[in-house]
């Protein structure tokens, strides 16, 4: 009967005195594809000198035991990461993949470094890989891919050795802009831009190409800028004073168009319009990036544009899977192309 592995000695261990990540250890382990002749023997030797025990599994049957992967979603709202998961959770089932899933409170996140808080699987070393969902703090996401392979859907992380599934904003943004620029709108205005997220820099760099393309020229005075807080928000979030007076500032100059950075940006720009006497889209037209056009808010649906949030933790899985069978190649960025909706906060084209 094999023994168990031993309760003092995990694969995090093993990793940390050979100075190699936890899935190198675990995949020369398990004799997986992939790994140096030479590294496996020196991780082999030194499970063998420190006193770890294998499960017993050898050939067929430890290529037969799914790889562990763990999803770790900050909380933003009950409803924000099922998307995401679904599609991680379908997409695992032809790969022979064990999702783990661990939802953490957004001041509670330093602690997936403390080994006594962390989930089961990742503290005994099982865990292969990390895929992060919404926006992490950059110094834990880094410590993490340290660790093990990671991969983050949609947020970015400047300097870190982190994968990136995302969306094609200057695809989706492009679409949207000429969309109003087709409807007869040449002074369109940004709403929700952040230095802080780089979904929001990206997106807010698409919107001045995309001026730029059409002969709009930029005017900074159309910016609305919101705080991270703001922007992080999966729903709707009020408008302070001096953001509504710049918006109804840039609408006595001219502006007849938004360009909303966000779902929840969009929502919360039309509900204020709507309450300011402003006709959707008669007097302002608005489109949001990312948003669920079907969703009730008592408002117009919003033209948008959108990919399913299926799609982008499925891709995020097989960049993790990609990433674990090639350790050495570059840092690669996936954007998938989204499709236009119309809604009615604008003309139909």
């Amino acid at each position: 009967m094999a023994r168990r592995p031993s309760t003092q000695i995990n694969l995090a261990a093993i990793a940390n005195r050979l100075d190699i990540s936890v899935s190198t250890a675990s995949r020369a382990l398990r004799n997986a594809e992939g790994i140096h002749p030479e590294t496996r023997r020196r991780v082999v030797a030194m499970a063998g000198e420190m006193g770890y025990v294998m499960s017993g599994l050898q050939g067929p049957d430890l290529q037969a035991r799914p790889h562990q992967i763990l999803a770790l979603a900050k909380c933003v709202s009950p409803t924000s990461d099922q998307g995401y998961l679904s599609g991680l959770s379908r997409a695992s089932v032809a790969m022979n993949l064990a999702i783990l899933s661990h939802h953490v409170a957004a001041e509670e996140c330093h602690h997936i470094l403390d080994h006594d808080r962390q989930p089961v699987a990742m503290r005994a070393g099982m865990v292969e890989g990390v895929i992060l969902i919404h926006g992490w703090p950059l110094e834990i996401a880094t410590a993490l891919a340290q660790r093990v392979p990671t991969v983050s859907i949609i947020h970015q992380y400047p300097d870190a050795l982190i994968d990136h599934v995302g969306i094609d904003d200057r695809v989706g943004v492009g679409d949207l802009v000429r969309h109003l620029v087709a409807g007869g709108h040449n002074k369109i205005g940004f709403y929700g831009f952040t230095t802080n997220l780089s979904w929001a820099r990206s997106r807010f760099a698409a919107y001045v190409e995309s001026l730029m393309v059409h002969g709009l020229g930029f005017e900074k005075s159309r910016i609305v800028e919101v705080c991270p807080m703001s922007a992080l928000e999966h729903d709707e979030f009020p408008i302070p004073q001096e953001q509504r007076t710049r918006i109804l500032k840039c609408l006595k100059q001219g502006v007849t168009a938004w360009v909303a950075a966000s779902s929840s940006a969009g929502t919360s720009l039309v509900r204020f319009l709507i309450e300011s006497g402003k006709q959707i889209p008669q007097d302002v037209a608005v489109v949001s990036c990312h948003q669920n056009p079907y969703r009730n808010h008592n408002l117009p649906v919003i033209t948008t544009f959108r990919l399913a949030d299926e799609e982008l933790g499925a891709s995020a899985l097989r960049r993790l899977i990609h990433r674990l069978q090639n350790s050495g190649e570059n840092l690669r960025s996936i954007l998938i192309p989204p499709v236009f909706c119309q809604g009615e906060t604008t003309r139909p084209r």
